[in-house]
């Protein structure tokens, strides 16, 4: 089968949305803070998983359990290569596959926490000049320098649900590791944790996440632009 590359490969949901960080405003979706899933564990490290975000799927009409919640490790070797895990029902996961790899010291950064503060976030929707501007940047046609001044939040990396997300290009369509069809893009997730806080201080870098919706297994990895 030819994958396809990112800017072609489906969505869901479709359109697609900024994910705004609202601070303490209460929404139905959560990005970061300590989660309860004893099963959202790292099998590298024994910690518990980031949630980088947590969506209430009904919302999108995105089949699955009411809640999804994206998770991903950045101190261990699961950063260096796709990372697979089934969703259950109330945040539980079955991990499917991982690259294995000790806990880092150093990377991305010392001290790095095992959780970030919990911010609820707002799912904005994305006008169809901005979805072109991404869009033509993934094809070389904008230079992102030029959108510093009229566009300074489609110059770099974002927070997105559906859509085309900024960098995709650089990758390609995941294949489900249980019935083996083409997955869908879902979300990235870029470099800001709020509260004046980054994942990985660079922000270039994001963690796309791509969707079954026949198995409810997410696949995720991280780019760099």
């Amino acid at each position: 089968m030819n994958r396809k590359t990112g800017d072609l490969i489906e969505s869901i949901p479709k359109d697609a949305y900024f994910i705004i960080i609202v601070g303490d405003k209460e929404t139905p979706h959560i990005m970061n803070g300590e989660h309860e899933s004893r099963s959202a564990v790292s099998p590298n490290t024994g910690l518990p998983l980031l949630r980088l975000l947590e969506i209430e799927s009904t919302s999108f009409l995105i089949p699955g359990p009411k809640c999804i919640a994206l998770y991903y490790e950045w101190v261990s070797g699961i950063s260096e290569g796709p990372f697979s895990y089934r969703m259950l029902d109330e945040g539980a996961v079955e991990i499917l596959s991982l690259q294995r790899g000790k806990q880092s010291t150093d990377f991305p950064y010392k001290n790095y926490p095992n959780h970030f503060p919990k911010q609820f976030v707002e799912m904005q929707k994305m006008s169809g000049d901005e979805q072109r501007t991404i869009i033509a940047m993934n094809s070389g046609e904008v230079d992102p320098h030029s959108l510093r001044r009229s566009s300074p939040h489609l110059a770099m990396p974002i927070h997105q649900l559906g859509g085309i997300p900024y960098g995709a290009p650089e990758f390609e369509t995941c294949i489900c590791p249980q019935c083996r069809e083409e997955m869908k893009f879902l979300a990235s997730i870029g470099d800001d944790a709020g509260s004046g806080c980054v994942y990985v201080d660079n922000s270039f870098v994001s963690v796309i996440f791509q969707y079954c919706v026949k198995c409810a297994i997410i696949t995720a990895f991280n780019i760099c632009d």
